[in-house]
């Protein structure tokens, strides 16, 4: 499940029912629980066991985020898109790129820790949400030294609208070595303090994981 700040960062909620109610209901939407198309709001606060009004203050605050369209009396799951893929994966790329250089080469205790990370990636490599919670993971312990919070911020809202792409892509088993390698690669990079082929590995693995969705994601 998402941890209450990184919704709290969203839409800026505090202690409240709704913000409870928004991050449950987004782990739904994300792991895929609640197909696209339009909302049975009933049904689905009896899943929550909320009433409609705090689904309803939830769903206001998804639609701010992107996650949920408007419609005529009610709301809707939109479709995967290819032109969202297109679009958000060079930003989270150029993004992380950026704060692996601020964050710097990192010490021997967190290559063992990423290195020790990407071992358990691999084995849960027939698990798609699993592998998708370890992968983000990695990608938090890379740039844990990065000292700007906003940049991390930004990253943070990029990668929760493509979270389900990238629940698909980790559904393929056939793109899923190809991550594991380049996890390898920029952690051998790090050992030996190449930060600019770190760099390069690390933005190839955001375009190559695009380009690969692409090829499932046909609008």
């Amino acid at each position: 499940m998402f941890s209450y700040t990184v919704f709290a960062m969203i839409e800026g909620a505090t202690g409240s029912l709704r913000a409870s109610v928004s991050e449950k209901l987004l782990d739904l939407l994300i792991s895929g629980h609640v197909p696209p198309g339009r909302i049975n709001e009933s049904e689905l606060a009896r899943r929550i066991k909320v009433s409609r009004t705090p689904l309803r203050e939830a769903l206001v605050a998804l639609e701010s985020a992107g996650f949920v369209l408007s419609q005529e009396r009610g709301f809707a799951i939109p479709v995967l898109r290819s032109i969202e893929i297109r679009e958000t994966y060079p930003i989270i790329a150029s993004l992380e790129t950026l704060a692996l250089e601020t964050a710097g080469i990192p010490d021997r205790t967190q290559i063992q820790e990423l290195t020790r990370i990407n071992r358990e990636f691999r084995r849960v490599a027939r698990k798609p949400l699993e592998a998708l919670n370890v992968d983000g993971l990695f990608h938090d312990i890379l740039l844990r030294g990065c000292p700007n919070t906003r940049l991390m911020n930004l990253i943070s809202r990029q990668k929760l609208l493509v979270r389900r792409y990238e629940l698909l892509y980790f559904r393929e088993t056939r793109f899923f070595e190809r991550s594991a390698e380049q996890h390898d690669e920029i952690i051998n990079f790090l050992a030996s303090r190449d930060m600019a082929r770190s760099v390069a590995v690390l933005k190839s693995n955001w375009t190559c994981a695009l380009h690969l969705l692409m090829w499932s994601v046909r609008d």
